[in-house]
């Protein structure tokens, strides 16, 4: 008998920009870094080297892998980290493995809900999070809602188009807590002049202004390496990757919309999503 999803509980609220990057359609590699800009915000991991692929360290506090009481993780977090090996590297079937987890941690989230309007409501939040950005006075609360809304930024396609726009006029201002812009400003800036003290950020010089344009370029050419190294071998990462079988996406219609409502009928069994409609089958009718 053929399966039926009734959508009637509307936008599924709560999802983290990770879990909303799945639902508005981001490359595989692009969640995997979007992951791992995660961990560099919340100081969880630095990165060692960059050629000819990633190398991470896991930062003393987090080496048992589950966060800590100040800083706790979240179930893709974990993941990631058991993927970093004993040398730094990446396992790429086990980064699969996140993704794949992440997918149908997401899919299990939005049964019952309406999933054109909560992609919808997302890209309203990701598009919030640039008004915050491009609407702050000064270039110091500019550089701070852009460290705040970094996740949601990346979402949008044209996230390095929208960053140069962003800081046209104005310099940004990083904070030697920003691990995830020390990182792109340290292995993809042509001429760096500050190194960050990334044990004791609390303990370092006040880093330099970056201008405008430098600084979307520097970010823009990071996230663009970043995603393109974090996995070395496509295929293998790409085949581990376990396809969704169709039937197991919700539908991308809300079963209610205003006065209307939707019936599903199957072997003359009726589904309706409205209290108010009456639904006939086989041959019946209404009225």
């Amino acid at each position: 008998m053929p399966k039926i999803s009734i959508e009637t509980l509307g936008i599924r609220h709560g999802l983290t920009a990770v879990e909303a990057s799945y639902l508005l359609d981001v490359k595989p590699t692009e969640i995997v870094t979007e992951i791992l800009y995660s961990l560099l915000q919340k100081r969880a991991i630095w990165v060692e080297s960059t050629t000819p692929s990633l190398k991470l360290k896991i930062m003393q506090a987090f080496q048992d892998k589950t966060g800590t009481p100040e800083t706790p993780l979240r179930y893709y977090e974990i993941d990631f980290l058991n993927a970093i090996k004993k040398g730094g590297t990446l396992d790429e079937e086990k980064l699969a493995q996140t993704v794949v987890f992440l997918r149908d941690t997401v899919e299990e989230k939005l049964r019952g809900y309406c999933r054109r309007d909560t992609i919808d409501y997302y890209r309203k939040i990701v598009a919030k999070a640039w008004e915050q950005v491009e609407q702050s006075g000064t270039p110091e609360l500019a550089s701070k809602a852009y460290d705040e809304q970094l996740l949601w930024l990346f979402l949008d396609p044209n996230y390095q188009s929208r960053t140069q726009t962003a800081f046209r006029d104005r310099a940004f201002e990083p904070s030697p807590f920003w691990l995830w812009y020390w990182y792109s400003y340290r292995y993809y800036h042509p001429k760096p002049t500050y190194k960050p003290n990334i044990k004791a950020p609390t303990k370092a010089a006040k880093p330099p202004t970056i201008p405008g344009a430098d600084f979307a370029n520097n970010i823009a050419t990071a996230v663009e390496n970043t995603s393109n190294k974090i996995v070395t071998n496509l295929e293998k990462f790409a085949n581990a990757i376990v396809p969704m079988p169709t039937a197991a996406k919700a539908s991308t219609q809300p079963a209610h919309h205003r006065s209307s409502c939707v019936c599903a009928c199957a072997s003359c069994a009726c589904v309706c999503a409205c209290v108010s409609c009456a639904c006939a089958c086989a041959g019946g009718g209404v009225g």
